[in-house]
Parts: C-alpha cells; structure tokens; sequence
C-alpha cells in the first residue's frame, strides 16, 4: 500500500521470519534449558554482532555494494561470530535470521535497520497516573484502564492521540487512580502482561508485524506468516522460553505474540477489552487467541497495515460510542457507517479533503488489492475471520460484528419518543438515542404542527434585544443603529475598532449571510465579550480606552437603558459607545461624562438555526446485526445517526 501512509507495520515490515526458522535438530543449549531470563552478557554477544554489522555497513565502500553484496558480508559477519549456532542461519530475501548460543533468536532485516537508525534519543517514563477522578460503575469485573506505548519519546509519528484517549475511557470506567502508561523501555514483556492480567480496558499502540514478506508483493505480509507480532523497544524479562516459542530480537527491541505475554501473566484478564492499534494484529490470530483464552472477552484489531489517520478515526467514533454505554456490535455498526468499512476509505479521504489517494478505496476489491486493513473483531460472539490464502480473504472480508460486550452495566433500554425539542431517551438509564425529531409544518402557516413553535426564523438572522434576559449568554451583533453599522467581529488590534460592517434592519431584526458576532459569556463579576477572532474586549479603568487581548478575559456588566439601548459598562466604569465623530468613527468605551458624539449602541442577539430533520434507513438490520438510519437537515445539511435494532429471530 501507499509506505509513507502506512502506520505501523512500515516500521518493522521486513521481519520476514518464518515460525520454524531452526532446522531440525538445531536447538542452542539455553533455548533447551529450564525457562530463565537472560542476562545483560547474553544479549551482549548478539549486540556484538550488530556492532559489527553497523561497523561494516558505514564503511568507505558501502556505496558501492549492491544490496545483494551487502547482505552476503552480512551474512559472513555473522556465521564467523563466536556465538553463532552452527546451521542456524535461515535467509529469506534481504532478511535472515540466526540462533546464539545464548538461546536468542536474532533477525537481520535492512529496512528495519534503516528505520532504527533515524529514531531519535529516548526519554521514557516507567509511568504516568492521572489525577483521581469520580467513581462510576463498570461491567467488567475491573475498571483499570492501560495504554502501552513502546514507541514514545523515540518515534514523532505516535501522537498524543491514545493518552487522550485513555483518559477519557478512565474518566468513563471510574478507574479512580487515572490510566495506566508505560512508554518507552518501561513497557516491558511484564509490564504488557500486567496489563493485560488487570485492565478492564487495555491500549497497544506500537508497530505490528508478522514473520512474512512475499518476494514478489512487497506490500503483502499475510499470506505466508505463521504469526503476527507487537513490537518492544525493551528486551528486560524475555527469557529463553519466550525465544523458543518465537519470539524475535531485532537489536534494540523484541517482537512478541500473544502466546508470549500470556506465558507472563500470573492470572486471567478480568473480561476486559484490548484494542491493538499495530499492524497486522489479525492477519493471524497468534495475537487474539493466547489471550482469549486468558479471558479477555473481546480483542480488536487490524488484518493489513493500517494508516494513523484511519486508526485514529476508527477508535475515537468507537470509544465515542462504548463510554455512552452501547454494545461492541453497535459502536462497530456506529464507526463502519461513518469511516467505511476498510482503512482510507472513500469517507475518511473526504474527511482529510486530500489529493493523495483522491477518493480512497471506494470498493472492496481495491481496498483489497492494495492490501487495507480491516478492522477486525474476535469475541464470544465473534469468530476471527481467518488468514487470507489463495482465494480465500479471510479476515480482509467484510466482518457484521455480534458482540453484545458493554463497558457497562447492560441496560434493556425503553426509548421515550422524541419530541420536537429533545431527544429519545431511554427511561431507565437516561441514555440518549439521536436528536430531537425537529420541528414540521406541513400547513404552511410558519408554526410547527406539534408544538407550535414560529419556524420562520432563518440562519445567521438577528433580533434585537429589547427586555433584560434571564442569562445574557449568546451570541451578538453589537450595533451603531443610527448609522446601520455593526461591530466588526473580526476585531484584532485597537485600529479594527474603527472598522464596521454595514446592515440593514428590519422590524428589529437583522439577516445577514455571513454573520460577524461576539460571543458573551458569564464570567465571574459579569460576563466576558470575545470578537470572532478571539479577542476580548474591556476596560479596566475609568477613561477613553479600548482594551482588546486574547488571553486576558476583561469582564463586563449589561444592562437595558432607559432610552431601549444596551449599556455594556466594564469593570473601571467606562460604558462601550460609538463615536460619530468624523475624526473619531469609532466603537470604544468612554467615560460617561465626556464626547457628546458618542452614541449608544444596542445588541442583536443571534437566534440559532432551527434544523428540520428526514430521516433515511442506510443500513437495514436483519435477524442478528443492528441497522442505522440517518437523519439530515433539509436546512444545513447537518445529520445524525440512531441505532435500530436488530430484528431478533422469527421461526415459523
């Protein structure tokens, strides 16, 4: 697929190592031994070998080799290594593997020592546990929240985005001590199992691979691999039973599979959820099933090498959906609607407007010639769907996800109808289900046939304030009446104070195309007025002064005057006017007593767009599996979606 927008499995795509690389009866003294964890002399004479390897490689005459004469000196370097374990070099390609004598299983690939050369110094924490937050009960049998990072602080491509994250799943969990992060070298074998053995909820976010490289499809990692494999930066705690089980060292890290953290962990998962945002996660299931088997009810993954733009659209619309209280099938249901079926669909190369790729993979045929990845659930209720082989796709198929998993207490939800002015609401858990069904009017007469409600009013129009509101909060055009000129909302420097934009009013109200407000809001001592762009406007003392700044929040007092205008008086005193004056034309505040061309302004108060919503079936439920129906505004073009129920088995 496209290398410079694929995720992770670009970073380690050349670990092209079958499971059964030792020929028979090759088997180093440590690998056969009781399981021990190895020790720092162990891996010093593999990183021995690497060393020589770099010493070769950054010679004066490495221009001047083929890739081919490389890989054979290489090869030469490492046969003629005193730890080296007779006939156990395995080449496949450019890449090949070896055996110690310490019982660890090297990998020699030149696309992942090119990448390893640009990762830049790490800074690590063994932890990060956030501030404690309020209890809110679960249906797992444990709250914890987890995020495994191995990459960061080494590799800019991983963002913040999963410690958001996983912040906001702790906050919904009531895991009271905050989420869990291990980073860098602290995200340990132990550690991945420790996670793994307690959280109700648990992240990887890290570089996937499997053992696989086709020779002749440099994108296709599936068809031949016998694993699928997360990647360390940290070797501490593998020991020689983990390498013997497959587990691969690539220098400056580990691969490990599911089978290896389960070897570490010392009970089962408390039923929780593992989302694994690596490549290729579930082109095999060597990830899901060792874990599964140590009771994590549900594992979510990827069949291909996934973008960090489709990952990060897929996983924020899931969790979106799961802290709300829904199923696995509806949060799935839910995200496959909005994002597509595959990575870079057509919708999510909507969504990032990009010329590269254009469109996306608008079908499925090539999503799959191209190798996207698929998003991939494996449950109680969920089958992994296979290794793609020859003419079977396998897990690169279209998945109607079944699990009925909550991170919450399951509700049997009863759905109050929707009103005009709110939304469905389940009468037993107060969870909401779309948005209000909007105003009708079919007669004509511009007053909505349910409620009552004028419909009349139309976007971006303005009506006058003329009564003292309860709260003053909203958005306003403040407004020079006699002159038809409004304040320009875009104000960025005292200069823009002079500037205007011209209106015209009609019965009290203004309608303008492109609306240019301020925002008030209640603040203590008053409210806050802040311009289009961001600046509040005030005065702290009593004088002729306009004060504008975008992080100091002036605070202000409103109140209608006697004559219908509207004082709007900073905290020194000084009252917002416009100035008439030919040689002043300006809005500013002024002292009360002086420039008898000041004139008072009035405020006109934005009233919000009314949507008026048809509602579409786009996805039609059957016996097992959720339909969605999607609503959209006649108006504005906004929309929404609600889950319909699955129909649930007739038999005749």
């Amino acid at each position: 697929m496209f290398s410079n927008m694929k995720r992770f499995a670009a970073f380690l795509l050349a670990l092209v190592m079958v499971f059964s690389l030792l020929p028979t009866g090759v088997v180093p003294a440590a690998a056969a031994e009781e399981p021990q964890e190895l020790t720092q002399d162990a891996y010093a004479e593999a990183d021995l070998i690497f060393e020589q390897l770099d010493a070769a490689e950054d010679g004066p005459d490495k221009k001047n080799k083929t890739s081919e004469e490389t890989v054979e000196d290489a090869i030469e370097i490492v046969v003629s290594s005193e730890s080296y374990v007779e006939d156990s070099l395995v080449r496949n390609g450019n890449s090949f593997t070896w055996w110690t004598d310490s019982g660890i299983r090297c990998v020699y690939s030149p696309r992942m020592r090119e990448i390893e050369s640009e990762r830049t110094p790490e800074t690590s924490c063994d932890e990060i546990v956030n501030e404690p937050i309020a209890l809110k009960g679960g249906s797992p049998s444990g709250n914890q929240v987890y995020l495994i990072g191995p990459y960061y602080g080494s590799d800019p491509t991983f963002t913040d985005q999963y410690k958001i994250e996983a912040k906001r799943v702790a906050e919904a969990m009531g895991d009271t001590d905050g989420y869990t992060l291990y980073s860098g070298k602290a995200a340990t074998v132990d550690k991945v199992a420790e996670a793994v053995a307690n959280g109700a909820v648990v992240f990887f976010d890290s570089h996937g691979t499997t053992d696989y490289e086709n020779p002749y499809d440099e994108y296709d990692f599936v068809t031949g691999a016998t694993s699928s494999y997360m990647c360390l930066t940290s070797t501490t705690g593998l020991t020689s039973e983990d390498y013997a089980d497959g587990a691969l060292y690539y220098s400056d890290g580990i691969c490990i599979n599911g089978a290896t953290i389960a070897n570490h962990m010392t009970k089962n998962s408390p039923g929780g959820i593992l989302w694994m945002a690596i490549c290729l996660g579930m082109a095999t299931n060597t990830m899901c099933e060792p874990l599964r088997e140590m009771g994590v009810e549900v594992v979510y993954g990827y069949s291909q090498s996934v973008t960090f733009d489709g990952d990060y659209l897929f996983e924020e619309t899931f969790w979106d959906e799961m802290v709300e209280g829904t199923t696995v099938a509806e949060a799935i249901a839910t995200m496959k609607n909005k994002w597509g079926n595959w990575d870079w669909s057509s919708q999510i190369a909507d969504y990032y407007y990009t010329t590269y790729y254009e469109s996306g993979y608008s079908t499925i045929s090539a999503a799959r010639r191209d190798y996207a990845a698929f998003p991939v659930v494996v449950s109680d209720e969920d089958t992994w769907p296979g290794q793609r082989k020859g003419n079977s796709y396998g897990a690169d198929s279209l998945q109607t996800v079944q699990s009925t998993y909550t991170l919450f207490t399951h509700c049997e939800h009863v759905w109050a109808d929707a009103t005009c002015t709110t939304a469905s609401t389940c009468i037993l858990c107060g969870r909401t289900n779309g948005k209000p069904l909007s105003h009708s009017d079919g007669n004509g007469d511009v007053l909505c046939d349910v409620c009552g409600t004028d419909m009349s009013v139309t976007p971006n129009t303005y009506v006058k304030v003329t009564e003292t509101p309860d709260d003053w909060s909203g958005q306003y055009l403040i407004v020079y009446e006699t002159g038809l000129l409004a304040f320009d909302g875009s104000l960025t420097t005292l200069d823009a104070a002079r500037n205007g934009v011209s209106v015209t009013i009609t019965d009290n109200t203004i309608t303008m195309e492109n609306g240019v407000y301020f925002t008030i809001a209640a603040a203590e001592g008053g409210y806050t007025i802040q311009s289009a762009s961001g600046y509040y406007i005030g005065n702290t003392g009593n004088s002729n002064k306009l004060l504008s700044s975008t992080t100091i929040a002036y605070t202000n007092t409103l109140s209608m005057d006697t004559d219908g205008s509207v004082l709007v008086k900073a905290s020194g005193g000084a009252i917002l006017r416009f100035n008439m004056a030919t040689d002043q034309m300006r809005f500013r505040y002024y002292k009360t007593s002086s420039y008898t061309g000041q004139q008072p302004v009035a405020l006109y108060r934005l009233v919000e767009h009314t949507h008026s919503y048809v509602g579409t079936v786009t996805t039609e439920p059957t016996c097992t599996a959720s339909g969605v129906k999607t609503y959209t505004c006649s108006g504005c073009s906004d929309s929404y979606t609600v889950i319909i129920a699955a129909l649930g088995h007739a038999y005749d």
